[in-house]
């Protein structure tokens, strides 16, 4: 494996776990039962978010790297809700 697809595999993970754990700290997160505690999520979050970026400069330039990060982030925090809905919708006919 290359460094580029390594540096692209981990920047991408780190996008995706950024959204997800920023999505936990919500009020109207429906993913878990219990919502987690807002301040770890978040630092967590912001932890990723830089991880994300730091490894996504190393093989794209700078406008590439933070177009990367956000379009992952409106990613998930679009299909997670959405399919949070339809799976807790598909639960309840059943």
């Amino acid at each position: 494996m290359t460094a580029s697809v390594f540096f692209l595999a981990v920047g991408s993970g780190a996008s995706v776990l950024c959204g997800l754990l920023s999505y936990l700290a919500s009020r109207h997160q429906r993913l878990l039962v219990v919502r987690p505690a807002a301040g770890p999520c978040l630092m967590g979050a912001a932890v990723a978010a830089c991880v994300a970026l730091a490894s996504l400069l190393q093989v794209r330039g700078p406008a590439t790297a933070v177009f990367m990060v956000v379009l992952l982030l409106m990613a998930v925090w679009s299909i997670v809700p959405a399919a949070t809905a339809f799976y807790r919708q598909q639960g309840m006919r059943r």
